[in-house]
């Protein structure tokens, strides 16, 4: 797949194995890390996803982005989202 070509991750009746080579790799090993991280905190809903402010987190951090949108503006609401969620954890801590 060409870099920056959208793309989507489904599971499909249950469990699946996967291998994906990533070249150049720069920074994903960092991001399934955190991403999975999140997953066995229990910091994902019922679909594996952490919730909209981290997504936004994690796309600021790792330069990732969704399909669609021009990623322009998905930077700046991923800026808003992200100080939501700094916000929030500040106020449960």
């Amino acid at each position: 797949m060409p870099p920056g070509a959208p793309h989507a991750w489904a599971p499909h009746n249950g469990a699946a194995r996967v291998r994906i080579t990533f070249t150049p790799g720069a920074g994903i090993e960092e991001f399934f890390d955190e991403f999975f991280r999140l997953a066995r905190q229990g910091r994902v809903n019922s679909k594996g996803m952490p919730s909209l402010p981290v997504t936004a987190r994690l796309g600021l951090a790792h330069d990732m982005y969704l399909a669609g949108p021009p990623v322009p503006l998905q930077r700046a609401a991923f800026r808003v989202l992200a100080t939501t969620e700094k916000l929030l954890h500040r106020s449960s801590s």
